[in-house]
């Protein structure tokens, strides 16, 4: 059947043509939209890689240097934090630090160390490459209490009670307390100093030779009073009489010593009315010097010796030979009392008795 002069088949197969076109388009459409979205992503993603990357790499390292100065400041607080922990562990008594403490703690403490020099190093390590947008590097704003890299690399353990000493800037000026402070000294011209003789007008005067006399001491010999029943009797009559005179006991008598000469003399006068025995000892000045005459032999005349000694202007008061008691011999050994004369000290330089040397 026709319809307008065209057939039923040829209408539908217009109609089915028209919806392949349709179709075909539409999904043309639909991926030529995919294909855009995808082309975009790409272009912004190159676009950030391109201008971060290759044309801003400052970006980079300055981010670097930022967080490792972060680090540092973390650091050095866990490295103070850790010292102090130390510090109050050996303060502690031996006996109340729990075992293995210690160690612990200094290992904390070096591997704090550690880690800090490190990190300083790194950050020393950028600072140190140029900076692209310049041809300096870049600028050192490390901190004043990291003004020098690796500091904690060699900073020892606490081994006292003191806390550990801050680091300081040694370029900076240091105040000096009033008590270590020196004192200004202001410097003093010497002026000459004027001196006079005040003795001068004494020098004048004529020196009267005035001869004085030493004081020659007198000494007055002692009284050795022999022990008897009444002895008692006999001090008290002459302490009595003689105030000034002293009595002591000396081997087996009495020392009387008076006080001048005639004390003395009465002394004697009283004990020779009360028939009392007595010894007078000889005053210093009078008593003889005795010398020792050897390598004689021992049956040598005393007689001989007296007469060669008179011959040299010698007064011999007494000489005696010594004897050995236990086997009743004498000893040829001679005692031999002189009295003082003006050359009796030349006796010690005497060189021959009798022809013997």
């Amino acid at each position: 059947m026709e319809e307008g002069g065209r057939s039923r088949s040829s209408l539908s197969s217009t109609t089915s043509s028209q919806r392949t076109l349709s179709a075909e388009s539409g999904s043309s459409r639909r991926n030529s939209g995919i294909v855009t979205d995808k082309s975009q992503t790409d272009f912004t993603q190159s676009w950030i890689e391109k201008h971060t990357t290759i044309h801003r790499p400052e970006q980079n390292i300055s981010r670097q240097i930022y967080d490792l100065k972060g680090k540092i400041h973390k650091l050095q607080s866990k490295v103070r934090d850790t010292s102090r922990s130390l510090k109050k562990s050996y303060a502690m008594p031996r006996q109340c630090v729990p075992r293995g403490l210690i160690a612990n703690e200094e290992k904390r403490y070096e591997q704090a160390l550690a880690e800090l020099a490190e990190a300083e190093k790194a950050l020393m390590e950028l600072e140190s490459r140029p900076d692209p947008r310049s041809s300096t590097p870049h600028e050192q704003t490390i901190n004043t209490e990291m003004e020098e890299a690796g500091q904690y690399a060699n900073y020892p353990l606490p081994k006292s009670p003191t806390p550990p000493c801050k680091p300081s800037n040694s370029n900076a000026f240091q105040k000096v307390s009033p008590k270590k402070a020196a004192r200004p000294q202001i410097e003093k011209s010497n002026s000459p100093i004027d001196t006079s003789n005040r003795f001068q007008n004494l020098m004048d005067t004529t020196e009267n030779n005035i001869s004085i006399d030493p004081e020659i001491k007198i000494s007055i010999p002692d009284i050795n009073l022999k022990l008897s029943s009444d002895y008692n009797l006999t001090i008290q009559e002459i302490v009595r009489k003689f105030p000034e005179t002293t009595c002591k006991y000396n081997r087996g008598y009495i020392r009387i010593s008076p006080h001048s000469i005639e004390d003395r003399d009465k002394i004697i006068e009283t004990l020779d009315k009360t028939e009392k025995e007595y010894v007078l000892s000889e005053p210093p000045e009078n008593r003889p010097i005795k010398i020792v005459i050897k390598n004689l032999p021992p049956d040598h005349s005393k007689d001989s010796i007296v007469n060669d000694l008179e011959e040299n202007n010698y007064r011999v008061i007494r000489i005696n030979q010594l004897r050995n008691y236990r086997l009743k011999t004498f000893l040829p050994i001679f005692l031999v009392e002189l009295a003082k004369t003006p050359n009796v000290n030349n006796i010690f330089q005497l060189e021959k008795v009798n022809n013997f040397n």
